[in-house]
């Protein structure tokens, strides 16, 4: 089970990783529209996390004899989830200290542009920004930032690994 949940976590994170580090070259570059980033972003997670559907799969076939439980099959799930979301996190590390040095503030004016396009007031442009600075100087520290990322793609990693393990339960 630990060679599966490795191998595949390691194939799902990488995909991951890699999308991930070419959609901030390409949004810092400006090929990239910043207000479609959560599509491309969670699309990317879900090309990546097909990998716990055929981990799963295989942990199936291959060391369960062609049978599964549901909580047996969300078990290699989630942890093959989790291990692509720790990789996933380890490369956000890498692509923030190189390619992606001024994303958050490329994120901040594009939320600040926003707002000031939509109408907001100059009163609520300056609560936004305020909220925002805050969140960039908490962003700064690295645990903070591996936690969130991690969080990031954890809970569409629950959501396929729920639908992996009803999918392919089988007695």
């Amino acid at each position: 089970m630990k060679n599966t949940i490795l191998q595949y976590g390691f194939f799902a994170g990488s995909i991951a990783g890699l999308l991930l580090f070419v959609s901030v070259m390409l949004y810092t570059n400006g090929t990239l529209d910043m207000n479609y980033g959560q599509w491309v972003g969670y699309g990317s997670m879900l090309v990546a996390l097909a990998f716990v559907y055929f981990g799963v799969k295989k942990f199936r076939d291959v060391y369960s004899n062609g049978s599964i439980t549901f909580k047996k099959a969300f078990t290699v799930g989630i942890l093959i989830s989790l291990v692509a979301a720790v990789i996933y996190a380890i490369t956000w590390e890498i692509a923030h200290k190189t390619v992606a040095t001024g994303f958050m503030d490329l994120m901040t004016q594009n939320y600040i542009d926003e707002l000031r396009t939509g109408g907001a007031s100059e009163e609520a442009l300056t609560k936004a920004k305020q909220e925002m600075d805050g969140f960039v100087e908490m962003y700064k520290n690295p645990m903070v930032r591996f936690l969130l990322t991690i969080m990031e793609m954890l809970p569409v990693g629950l959501v396929v690994s729920i639908f992996g393990a009803i999918v392919l339960k089988r007695k």
